[in-house]
């Protein structure tokens, strides 16, 4: 696990990273009982974080059948697939984004990050040599995440099917422009700030005491 930090590191430090200090030599943490000891602490942070369901992330932690048929709706199950992108053609979607699903009772909010690959995150500058947009992939989350929204996309709820379809057949530039121009808020929209206000007052209500209004200062207009 270390070492998949410390990819393409320059030579002339690589020794410190191969020659750690003594105390990173002793195991602080003991107790795991699976060959994956990333999982199982993840799965405890879970366990000690989440105090109510009022803040379980079903969306992403759903893993028992029960689960997946009393709490996945229909709408966040297509949702879901768009973590099935991955890899170089992220590059052409924006770091947030912000869906919102008009629905036939309520309107319902969701965030798509683009989590961006690095071989190692050792020094701030020459970022784009460190980058390894194979390993890139995409977050789905039920809910506002972010303070810097780069993008919107309005889609009803009898259209989700196709809108999903549509994301994850993106396969370049251009076939984004074409999703954008049917589901996007481009910031010339004369509905770019209605909608802005809508996001703001999701995140309202979903976080009362945390919430802010966003910094739209990263807003692209593709």
């Amino acid at each position: 696990m270390q070492d998949s930090w410390y990819l393409g590191i320059r030579q002339d430090v690589k020794k410190y990273f191969e020659q750690p200090t003594e105390w990173l030599n002793h195991e602080v943490v003991e107790g795991y009982k699976t060959d994956d000891p990333q999982r199982e602490l993840y799965m405890k942070l879970e366990e000690r974080m989440i105090t109510s369901s009022d803040n379980f992330d079903y969306l992403n932690r759903c893993e028992s059948e029960k689960c997946k048929t009393t709490k996945i709706t229909d709408i966040d199950y297509h949702i879901k697939r768009l973590d099935k992108i991955k890899g170089e053609i992220l590059r052409v979607f924006p770091d947030v984004s912000y869906v919102k699903v008009i629905g036939k009772k309520n309107n319902q909010a969701y965030t798509l990050i683009r989590n961006k690959a690095y071989k190692n995150i050792s020094f701030i500058l020459d970022s784009v040599e460190k980058r390894d947009r194979s390993l890139d992939t995409m977050s789905v989350y039920k809910g506002i995440l972010g303070s810097y929204p780069n993008f919107f996309y309005i889609v009803r709820e009898e259209e989700i099917a196709k809108f999903a379809d549509t994301v994850t057949a993106i396969r370049n530039r251009d076939d984004y422009e074409r999703f954008v121009s049917i589901y996007g808020v481009r910031r010339t929209s004369s509905k770019f700030w209605k909608e802005a206000d809508w996001f703001n007052n999701q995140f309202a209500k979903q976080d009362p005491i945390g919430y802010g209004i966003f910094d739209l200062n990263r807003y692209n207009n593709r």
